[in-house]
């Protein structure tokens, strides 16, 4: 880790300290970090996205939308090239595979993602549909 000071200036030359904290992966591992989809509640759709630490890299994402039996009510797959180190949106309608608008409440979600390489990643959230 490693912690740094930063001073900036307003335009009438008022000044401002703040620490700053900076963790550095030194394993290499493939994360996904801040897993989140909004907007949630969800009316209409919603947009599933986390960081990661892979950028400049093809990746392969798998989200899967259980019900609260544990069933997977959609399979959402796509592939995308990350050029930073957010993972681009990915949108669910709110319907199931078969098409239906999937009825109120929470429903578990696991985003998984792959890079050429073959690395995986995983993280898993809820939601609630409205």
């Amino acid at each position: 880790m490693i912690s740094q000071i930063l001073k900036a200036w307003d335009n009438f030359n008022n000044s401002s300290e703040q620490s700053i904290l900076f963790v550095v992966e030194t394993n290499g591992k493939f994360v996904l970090k801040n897993l989140i989809n909004y907007p949630n509640p969800v009316l209409d759709e919603t947009k599933i996205t986390a960081e990661h630490n892979r950028p400049d890299e093809q990746l392969v994402i798998t989200i899967s939308i259980f019900d609260m039996s544990g069933r997977i009510i959609k399979i959402i797959r796509t592939s995308e090239y990350s050029t930073g180190y957010q993972l681009p949106p990915v949108i669910w309608n709110g319907n199931s595979d078969g098409g239906k608008r999937v009825t109120r409440g929470i429903y578990p979600f696991k985003v998984s993602v792959r890079t050429e390489s073959g690395e995986i990643a995983v993280g898993s959230g809820r939601m609630i549909i409205l």
